[in-house]
């Protein structure tokens, strides 16, 4: 369990070890932010929020909730005179590390879910995490380092990302001891979802559209990303 922890936390600061540390090509980063992005919508609405929906329809005023939140955040108390190119990134920047920061407690508290319903699918489930957060890493890193925070705050708030995955997973596996309520987990599934749509809609897709070259590369990552996790569908 402890060496599982560790892993998920050296994975979740591979984005800071790829974008600041290494001398990582910069259209290598770019096809990451650009896959993160497809995969992320696409595992939105294909999986997280039709399963929320399945166990209560309501969720849906959840869904608009939580998005009206994240966007009075982002544009109204983060508001402030500038003029540069990318300031833009300054404001999203930290909004996006909220979210995901957050949006990594919603993943634990369903994850908790689906092993304690089927404790046989943890190693599986495990997996799928680590794949999931190494784009969550870069995208967020690569945010970052195009903010106006220095280099030390950027280290500090991905080291603290990082640290989020086993806080999240304590704390998660207690809090679903002590509701065990199917209602509150696909709240918590529903706003996972949107967190990641909120996020790719905002911060990453105007990201990918403002690279202006290798434009095929980046339909080539759209169409294999809807396609391949829409197929994963078919077979659950």
């Amino acid at each position: 369990m402890i060496l599982s922890l560790l892993i998920l936390f050296l994975i979740s600061l591979s984005g800071l070890i790829v974008t600041h540390m290494w001398k990582t090509e910069k259209w290598i980063i770019e096809k990451t932010i650009a896959l993160w992005a497809w995969s992320m919508i696409a595992i939105s609405i294909v999986h997280i929020l039709p399963e929320s929906l399945i166990t209560n329809e309501n969720n849906i005023f959840a869904f608009i909730a939580w998005f009206i939140l994240i966007y009075f955040v982002e544009n109204f108390l983060m508001v402030h005179s500038c003029v540069e190119h990318d300031c833009h990134y300054h404001n999203v920047s930290i909004v996006s590390w909220i979210a995901l920061f957050i949006h990594t407690l919603f993943d634990w508290i369903w994850i908790w879910a689906w092993y304690l319903n089927s404790s046989y699918l943890w190693f599986i489930i495990l997996a799928w995490v680590a794949i999931h957060q190494i784009p969550v890493s870069v995208s967020i890193s690569w945010l970052l380092r195009h903010s106006k925070f220095s280099k030390k705050i950027q280290s500090i708030l991905m080291i603290i990302f990082a640290l989020s995955a086993p806080i999240w997973f304590w704390i998660s596996y207690f809090f679903l001891k002590w509701v065990n309520s199917e209602n509150i987990v696909s709240l918590f599934l529903a706003l996972s979802g949107w967190s990641l749509l909120y996020i790719w809609a905002s911060d990453l897709l105007p990201t990918v559209h403002n690279n202006s070259k290798n434009r095929i590369f980046i339909i080539i990552f759209f169409l294999i990303w809807i396609i391949g996790v829409s197929a994963v569908k078919l077979f659950e």
